[in-house]
C-alpha cells in the first residue's frame, strides 16, 4: 500500500481496486523489453481518464529500467554504475584495442550522463 506522503503528482501507481476498471491497452512497458511474456506489464489508459481513489488501493510502480537510460546523479544506482565503470575504464586502459569492452564503457559512460547517445 501506498503511503499518502508518497502520492505525490506524476508518481506512478498500480491500482489494485476496484477490480473492474475499463482501460485501453497503450503497449508494453519500456523497461520490460526482453523479459518473458508472463512477466511482461502493459500501460493503459484508464477509462474514464480521471478517478478518485484512497490510498491503500494504490500500489507504487518502480520506474522503468531501460538499459541505456541516463541514471539520476548521485542516485544507488549512479554510484554503482560509476565503480563498475572504473573498473571498465582500468581493463580498457591495459587493452584499448578491444572493441566489446571500448562499446561498453561508452554505454557506461551514457547511463552515468557523461555521453549523450545519438
Amino acid at each position: 500500500m501506498a503511503k499518502p506522503e508518497q502520492l505525490k503528482k506524476g508518481v506512478e501507481v498500480s491500482i489494485k481496486r476496484p477490480s473492474h476498471i475499463h482501460a485501453e491497452v497503450l503497449g508494453p512497458r519500456p523497461g520490460d523489453a526482453g523479459l518473458p511474456p508472463e512477466q511482461v506489464t502493459y500501460k493503459v489508459r484508464i477509462l474514464p481518464l480521471i478517478q478518485y481513489l484512497p490510498p491503500e488501493d494504490l500500489e507504487l510502480v518502480d520506474p522503468s529500467k531501460e538499459p541505456n537510460a541516463r541514471l539520476e546523479y548521485m542516485s544507488r544506482d549512479w554510484t554503482q554504475e560509476l565503480a563498475h565503470c572504473n573498473g571498465l575504464m582500468q581493463r580498457f586502459l591495459e587493452n584499448q584495442n578491444d572493441k566489446n569492452l571500448s562499446n561498453e564503457v561508452s554505454q557506461s559512460l551514457t547511463r552515468l550522463g557523461f555521453f549523450v547517445a545519438r
